[in-house]
C-alpha cells in the first residue's frame, strides 16, 4: 500500500521527502487537512499514530502545535513557525532532487509567477528579453493575484513571483524591478457626474475594482485607508479580476478604476483612456520580484531575478 503526503494541494509518495521523517511528514500533512481523521487517511496508519507523531513533536519542542476553537483545528503560532521551517527543508528538498535531473538531463527549469497587473502589461516583455539572453529549457509562467502567488512561494509550487503588492519582508527576499506611478483613470469621452478636483469628488462615480487578494486592490484600499475613505464609500463597485477587461469598460466609459501606468498606457497612447488629475493624490508603488528568504536556493533565486529584470 502506498502512503501519500498532500503538499500544496498535490499528492507524494513516501520517499519523496527523505530530509523530513515521518513525525514532520505526518505534521505537514495534518496542517495540509486540519484533520487528524483525514491526514490518518492518506497516510494510511490510524489516528492514534497521527496523534503519537504530534505529540511527539509537541514534546520534543516543549510547545502546542495545534488547539481548538470549539471544533476546528487550528495552527498555534509555534506551529505555524514549524510548518514553515519544515516547508522550507520539503521544498529545498524536492529542488534539489529537480537540480540533479536537470543536471543529467542538460536542461533548466524556472517557475515564475506574476500578479495579474504585471503577468498582462510587464513580465511578457521581461521574459522574452530574458530569454534572448538566456536561454531556458522550460520556463512556467503562473498569473494570479498577489494572496495565490505568496501562498505558491510558502508551497514550492513556484520559485519567484514579481509582485506589485505587500509582502513580508522578513518572509521573502526582493530585488526592485520599478517604482509605478498608481492613479485613477477612466475613458476619453467619460462623462463625470460632477466636476472632479479631489478624491472625494469620486464618490459618485461608478468604480471597476479587482478582486480581493490583488495586490492593484490591496494599494487602493490602503490609499484610501489613510483620507478614512473605503471602497464601500463609492454609489457603485464593479468587481472583475482581469486588468484587459477593466482597461475595456474604461475604454467604454462605463466607470474609473485605478492602475497602474502600465497598465494604462496603451489606451493612453491611442487615445481611448485619460488619467484623472487629482488634488493631493500622489500614489505610487514598487514592483518587485521576491522568493523565499529562508530557502538553500536563494543565491540561486537572487540570479536568476536579477537576470529576468535585466539588473545582471
Amino acid at each position: 500500500m502506498t502512503t501519500l503526503f498532500l503538499r500544496g494541494g498535490r499528492l507524494f509518495q513516501k520517499g519523496d521527502g527523505l530530509m523530513l521523517d515521518i513525525r514532520t511528514q505526518t505534521f505537514l500533512t495534518v496542517c495540509e487537512t486540519m484533520s487528524y481523521t483525514k491526514a490518518a487517511e492518506l497516510l494510511h496508519v490510524s489516528q492514534p499514530a497521527v496523534s503519537q507523531h504530534i505529540r511527539f513533536l509537541e514534546e520534543s519542542y516543549h510547545v502546542k502545535l495545534f488547539a481548538r476553537d470549539k471544533k476546528a483545528l487550528y495552527l498555534t503560532r509555534e506551529g505555524e513557525e514549524l510548518r514553515r521551517v519544515a516547508l522550507h527543508v520539503w521544498n529545498d528538498e524536492q529542488n534539489l532532487r529537480k537540480s540533479f535531473q536537470e543536471n543529467r538531463d542538460g536542461k533548466r527549469e524556472i517557475r515564475i509567477g506574476a500578479t495579474i497587473t504585471v503577468g498582462e502589461f510587464i513580465l511578457p516583455q521581461l521574459l522574452t528579453d530574458c530569454m534572448k539572453r538566456y536561454p531556458y529549457s522550460e520556463v512556467q509562467a503562473t498569473i494570479s493575484n498577489t494572496r495565490n502567488l505568496l501562498k505558491g512561494l510558502r508551497e514550492g509550487q513556484l520559485h519567484m513571483a514579481l509582485v506589485e503588492g505587500y509582502f513580508d519582508r522578513d518572509e521573502f527576499e526582493s530585488i526592485l524591478y520599478k517604482t509605478e506611478h498608481f492613479a485613477p483613470y477612466c475613458g476619453k469621452e467619460y462623462v463625470f457626474s460632477k466636476e472632479i478636483h479631489k478624491l472625494d469628488d469620486l464618490m459618485a462615480e461608478p468604480l471597476i475594482v479587482r478582486e480581493p487578494g490583488s495586490g492593484t486592490r490591496e494599494i487602493l484600499e490602503k490609499s484610501l485607508m489613510q483620507v478614512n475613505r473605503s471602497l464601500e464609500d463609492f454609489r457603485q463597485t464593479i468587481q472583475i479580476n482581469s486588468m484587459y477587461a477593466i482597461v475595456h469598460l474604461l475604454e467604454n466609459n462605463m466607470g474609473i478604476s485605478f492602475m497602474y501606468e502600465a497598465a494604462a498606457k496603451t489606451g493612453i497612447r491611442h487615445g481611448r483612456l485619460r488619467e484623472i488629475p487629482l488634488e493631493n493624490y500622489l500614489v505610487s508603488h514598487d514592483i518587485s520580484m521576491i522568493w523565499s528568504a529562508g530557502s538553500a536556493f536563494r543565491d540561486q533565486y537572487r540570479e536568476d531575478a536579477g537576470r529576468i529584470l535585466g539588473k545582471v
